[in-house]
């Protein structure tokens, strides 16, 4: 058992298992236009690394597992950005500063419906 825990798989289960509504929204905001881009997830895996007790994982390793997230429904998301809100120890400049990269990643202007998640999260997270 303490082999698995030490693991790059345990390590990443421990992540998803302390941290699960922090990389859940952020895969809902990746994947709001049906897709999450290379660049997203690497969005994603430096705000991780470098929010969370996780620099013992490599990027490679959590952006390869981000492949394998699915994506929620809004209720869900709307949810886990709620439960976020009412945590004392979470990081709101790092996730917004996450959110922002994801979202700035595309060349594109983001459509309406990825600025109306930015809004919300803006507006439960303020």
């Amino acid at each position: 058992l303490t082999e698995y825990k030490n693991s790059t798989y345990g390590r990443l289960e421990a992540l998803h298992e302390s941290h699960s509504d922090e990389i859940a929204a952020l895969v809902y905001v990746s994947k709001i236009d049906g897709r999450s881009t290379k660049a997203e997830k690497e969005a994603i895996a430096l705000y991780l690394r470098n929010s969370l007790d996780c620099s013992d994982l490599s990027q490679a390793d959590i952006i390869e597992d981000l492949r394998n997230e699915t994506v929620m429904s809004r209720t869900q998301f709307q949810r886990c950005i709620g439960r976020l809100s009412r945590q004392s120890n979470f990081n709101r400049d790092a996730f917004m500063d996450a959110v922002n990269s994801i979202i700035g990643s595309s060349k594109s202007p983001p459509p309406p419906s990825t600025v109306e998640v930015l809004e919300y999260i803006t507006k439960k997270l303020s």
